[in-house]
């Protein structure tokens, strides 16, 4: 540690310990290497934290101690111990300058501080005299002063107390509903009983509860008891449309969907998702309300979102196609950005959209499936969607899938992502003779590969395991090729499972299938 690091480090900490101002930083540090000659070389024996205390101890001797200056009465001088020994001036009230009686000895102006000069020290020039526009504090007073002190300048806390089913009827029926009423969960579950019961005032009770939740809409979508009061709300609105776009309306447009009161920011949480969800049920009769939410969450980006995928799912759950093919459509449009997602967010949402789509948005989606199969097939996460469609689609786009995977089915059974859509191949789309086919039409060198491969060997045993049962001569005759390679590959890492599982079928099935 250099010098100007010692001497920085050593007035940090004494600054910290509250001792003063230092001396200039020339002098300060020529003290400590003199210090440092002075004192033998300890750098093998001690560790840093002894070097540390001895530039400390150095620094101390020629840090000056700072002035308290005792309080009296406002407008009286004191004079204060300075620094070496000298006296300064001062005003009681901590600050040594007030307008109109400022002593002669005093020369300093508003917010400055001018002290005697020391006698036994010239290189001392100043002294540190904060400035404040409150008293110094009473430090050695006693502990209940000082609590009461700090309690008097403290802001006032507000002490609220959860209302009784009554308090709560009877300020919901003379005013609009407030959001401290929701903070509180008993306030709030009175709030929602009297959402769901019909009495006398209850009609008066839902407008004011109204009126207050289009206020505060996004603050009750981000708290826990609000959820249940929006909730009980939106239900006790259902088919009533002025009131149902009221909420929706405040959801939706009132503010910035960069702020943040974004509703799919809000939606990260559960209560927010949920109260999400009972706004699009709530709008689900309406399309303009639709329009609204639909258009809202696509400025905000759910295609991309965490939760995007139960998004989409509860709206096409609820809406009509109509109102919601314009998230499919921009599916389409954002196709291999989504697939190419790294967090696999864009292929769980293209699965929602793939589900839904109908006419024309169908056709263009399968388009694009068929002519990029392969890249999709070996994408990190665009696998899943193809895993998808291969066991969800419909029987002819299945079919047509499985042909032009299974022109490459060496390729995708040696990757390590391809090698699960091969699997879907044989496993979800009913052909799993077709498969088989295609391996038994493979020559010596590409089965070879296949039994050795660090992903394709999975592959292969498991066809061997789905096909016997059903297609018991297709699978002998591919067992035994495997079996007749066993000279070349035997001692290959990962040949062993395959191996295990053609032995043991030769041995059930041997005679009957020679």
């Amino acid at each position: 540690m250099d010098p100007s690091q010692e001497a920085e480090l050593a007035c940090f900490f004494l600054d910290t310990m509250r001792l003063g101002d230092p001396s200039p930083a020339r002098e300060h540090e020529m003290l400590l290497q003199q210090h440092r000659h002075a004192v033998p070389s300890r750098e093998h024996g001690y560790g840093a934290l002894n070097q540390m205390m001895q530039g400390i101890q150095a620094a101390r001797q020629f840090w000056p101690q700072p002035a308290y200056y005792p309080l009296e009465e406002m407008g009286s001088l004191s004079r204060a111990p300075a620094i070496n020994g000298g006296y300064v001036p001062t005003q009681s009230a901590y600050c040594p300058y007030q307008s109109g009686t400022a002593s002669s000895s005093l020369s300093a102006g508003p917010g400055q501080c001018q002290p005697a000069p020391s006698p036994t020290s010239s290189s001392l020039q100043y002294q540190h005299c904060s400035i404040a526009n409150h008293t110094l504090p009473d430090y050695a007073g006693s502990i209940t002063q000082r609590l009461r002190a700090i309690r008097a300048q403290a802001p006032a806390v507000r002490r609220c107390q959860s209302h009784t089913l009554e308090e709560t009827r009877s300020q919901l029926l003379c005013s609009d509903m407030e959001l401290q009423l929701v903070t509180f969960p008993n306030s709030a579950a009175h709030v929602v009983r009297l959402l769901q019961v019909q009495e006398e005032g209850s009609e008066r009770i839902r407008r004011s509860v109204l009126a207050g939740a289009t206020r505060r809409v996004h603050e009750l979508m981000d708290d826990r008891e609000g959820r249940e009061v929006l909730t009980a709300l939106l239900r006790a609105c259902a088919g009533r449309y002025v009131d149902v776009r009221a909420i929706v309306q405040a959801a939706a447009v009132a503010h910035n969907p960069n702020g943040r009161h974004s509703l799919l920011r809000l939606a990260k949480h559960d209560h927010g998702e949920t109260c999400l969800k009972e706004l699009m049920t709530a709008a689900a009769p309406y399309a303009d309300l639709c329009a609204m939410l639909v258009d809202r969450l696509l400025r905000e980006g759910v295609l991309e979102h965490d939760r995007g995928d139960r998004v989409l799912h509860h709206c096409f759950a609820t809406m009509r196609y109509e109102d919601s093919v314009i998230l499919v459509q921009d599916a389409i449009d954002k196709f291999g950005s989504l697939l190419n997602s790294k967090t696999g967010l864009g292929s769980r949402c293209l699965v929602e959209c793939y589900a839904i789509a109908r006419g024309d948005e169908l056709h263009a989606l399968q388009e694009i499936l068929l002519e990029h199969a392969h890249v999709i097939a070996t994408g990190q996460y665009s696998n899943y969607f193809m895993q998808h469609v291969l066991q969800y689609g419909d029987d002819e786009m299945r079919q047509l899938l499985l042909e032009r995977l299974i022109d490459e089915v060496v390729i995708l059974s040696l990757d390590c992502y391809g090698s699960y859509v091969v699997e879907a191949c044989f496993q979800q789309t009913g052909q799993p003779r077709r498969v088989l086919a295609a391996f038994l039409l493979l020559d010596d060198a590409q089965l070879a590969q296949l039994v050795q491969g660090k992903h394709s060997n999975y592959v292969v045993h498991k066809l061997l395991d789905a096909t016997i049962d059903r297609f018991p001569g297709e699978t002998m005759a591919l067992a035994r090729r495997i079996h007749s390679l066993l000279p070349r590959i035997r001692n290959k890492m990962y040949v062993r499972t395959v191996m295990m599982v053609v032995k043991e079928l030769i041995a059930r099935y041997g005679r009957m299938y020679g």
